[in-house]
């Protein structure tokens, strides 16, 4: 079977698409598997299952990291197209043409489910039952997609309007609205582990944004040989007359990692982690109250700590990986050189706080600098890079 029924519309059939899927659909970008290997995702050695895998989006780059790589889709010509996918690349991955509700894998035999662009396709009941009978202790369930944003680039939302012409009557085309960080679905059996979202611009060439718009579910998948060929020369006149040769469009796409085992949940204002933000640097004092470690874990990204830190307590923090810095403002102020004094454990100058930020050298230039001559009573300290991060 290859074809999917989705309520209230037609059958799908990925079997017409799969070689424009294979050759025109864009892969993720490299950044978004660094990601999955920081959240324990994707590393050698793992055993993953991808599910509704297609030609291997997710399959292929996990097997090139060293993982072991089973791809399961309902679609035979989806399959092979992920066979060629693996012989380009020299990967080894297991295929098997089966429905994701009804693998036949033995039970707790995966690290890892995955699912990309194909989540919603799912009987939801059955999977929530599957995936945890899949999954070995503290697995991973992995759902991602990679989506085309209408809003955000005209070429993009004047090819939606004629996708609304074509398809309408074939497939429900919503893709609006904010994605469900926790979806009802995930409630009963599993718990989040982090949730991101962000977007990168993808070239495309007119010839590429048809194959793209072709091998998709309101075209290739849902119309007729027939219909499709119309939409395509229709989109193409579209395309000659709005883009030129070489066009960028937006790109957005989101992850929702979820663990069955009832995993310490992370606030959701972990979505924002691995977005454009190249970092946090928060003001906050040490203390019982402190925040800064649960800030760290929800944003994913570079954490910066500051606010009366000093030597020693900096050191710590660091050491307990509760920040990948922490960051000096009035010591650098009094002691230029205040990396050489942590270096020897030297003493600091005072800070003298009536002249920050006036005109002239007082408070300025004038602050004594470090006697090269200075030895502590003990061996200078040593710190190791990561401790020298200010």
């Amino acid at each position: 079977m290859t074809d999917l029924q989705i309520e209230g519309t037609k059958p799908l059939h990925w079997d017409a698409i799969s070689q424009d899927y294979l050759q025109y659909r864009p892969g993720y970008p490299g950044r978004f598997f660094v990601l999955l290997r920081h959240l324990g995702i994707g590393r050698a050695g793992q055993d993953i299952l991808d599910l509704g895998s297609g030609t291997g989006a997710l399959a292929v780059p996990f097997a090139r990291q060293g993982a072991r790589v089973t791809a399961v889709d309902l679609s035979r010509g989806q399959i092979e197209a992920g066979q060629q996918a693996s012989r380009k690349h020299g990967v080894k991955i297991r295929f098997k043409v089966a429905a994701a509700e009804e693998t036949g894998f033995p039970d707790h035999c995966f690290d890892v489910v995955s699912a990309s662009m194909c989540w919603g396709y799912f009987d939801m009941k059955r999977m929530e039952v599957e995936v945890p009978r899949l999954l070995r202790v503290e697995g991973l369930l992995l759902a991602s997609t990679l989506i085309w944003v209408r809003d955000e680039d005209s070429i993009a939302g004047q090819t939606d309007k004629l996708l609304a012409k074509h398809a309408a009557g074939a497939v429900r085309l919503g893709r609006g609205g904010e994605a469900e960080i926790l979806p009802a679905w995930s409630l009963n059996q599993f718990s989040l582990k982090t949730y991101h979202e962000f977007k990168v611009d993808l070239p495309f060439t007119r010839q590429s944004w048809r194959g793209r718009i072709r091998a998709s579910k309101w075209i290739g998948a849902a119309l007729s040989a027939e219909q499709t060929e119309s939409f395509d020369r229709e989109h193409q006149v579209l395309l000659n007359r709005i883009a030129p040769p070489n066009s960028s469009f937006v790109i957005g796409y989101g992850s929702i990692f979820l663990n069955p085992e009832e995993a310490e949940a992370v606030p959701p204002s972990s979505r924002w982690g691995y977005t454009r933000i190249a970092f946090i640097c928060a003001r906050e004092s040490l203390g019982e109250k402190r925040i800064g470690p649960q800030l760290k874990a929800a944003f994913g990204g570079s954490y910066i700590a500051n606010e009366s830190f000093i030597q020693a307590t900096a050191g710590q923090v660091l050491a307990a990986g509760k920040a990948g810095a922490v960051a000096f403002g009035v010591p650098f102020l009094a002691n230029p050189d205040l990396l050489e004094r942590f270096r020897q454990n030297a003493p600091l100058n005072e800070p003298d706080s009536p002249t920050f930020y006036t005109s002239g050298p007082k408070g300025c230039t004038d602050y004594p600098a470090l006697d090269k001559t200075f030895v502590n009573g003990s061996q200078p300290m040593k710190l190791s890079k990561t401790e020298l991060s200010l």
